[in-house]
């Protein structure tokens, strides 16, 4: 019986010291924090289009980038998931919709509409393309590398066909910053296409 107390009161002494362990473990993690891209362009802006029409998008992304967390790429291929820095909306969609908004500003016009368009609404050009790259490395350097095109509006006559690499700096420690610099490059791009419109 003397056994059994002793045991008793070796468990009872252990457990809060446990607790207090464990309490300790969840209380060390960091909260997570939700960012976002923004338009941002402030380039020259093109104001003679009049009534033409551009559809945005698809912009594909390779399933590395399809996650919540934001993608740091490390040394010899190692990537880096952020598990307390993540995207506030699904990535491919929000570029999607950043590039667009950049347009309109970037092309002086309202005329700018994200894919999918309603299948009785034509547009006069389509932009499409696929993102081989859009993160940031651990010096900092945040990448765009995307291969684009732009077609008619049937999509049946290729117009222009072009490959970007957009790069931004920003601090390797501040996601907000990091956030803000992928802005950037996803502006500088927008102003590309809207520089290759006049020609189509």
């Amino acid at each position: 019986m003397n056994g059994q107390s002793d045991v008793m009161r070796t468990i009872r002494a252990i457990v809060p010291a446990i607790m207090a362990l464990f309490l300790t473990a969840c209380g060390s993690s960091p909260p997570t924090s939700y960012y976002t891209l923004d338009p941002v362009y402030s380039g020259p802006t093109i104001d003679h289009l009049g009534e033409v029409r551009i559809g945005v998008g698809p912009f594909v992304f390779p399933e590395l980038l399809d996650r919540p967390q934001i993608v740091v790429r490390g040394d010899r291929n190692e990537v880096i998931l952020s598990e307390f820095a993540r995207w506030a909306d699904d990535l491919e969609q929000r570029f999607q919709a950043v590039v667009a908004r950049n347009l309109v500003v970037a092309i002086g016009t309202g005329h700018v509409y994200e894919h999918p368009w309603r299948d009785n609404f034509n547009v006069d050009y389509r932009v499409l393309g696929i993102v081989d790259r859009f993160s940031v490395d651990t010096t900092g350097t945040v990448k765009l590398k995307v291969r684009w095109v732009a077609q008619d509006g049937t999509g049946a006559d290729m117009l222009v066909t072009q490959e970007g690499v957009y790069t931004e700096n920003a601090n390797p420690d501040d996601f907000g910053d990091i956030a803000a610099a992928m802005s950037r490059v996803a502006a500088s791009f927008a102003g590309d296409i809207a520089k290759n419109i006049p020609e189509l």
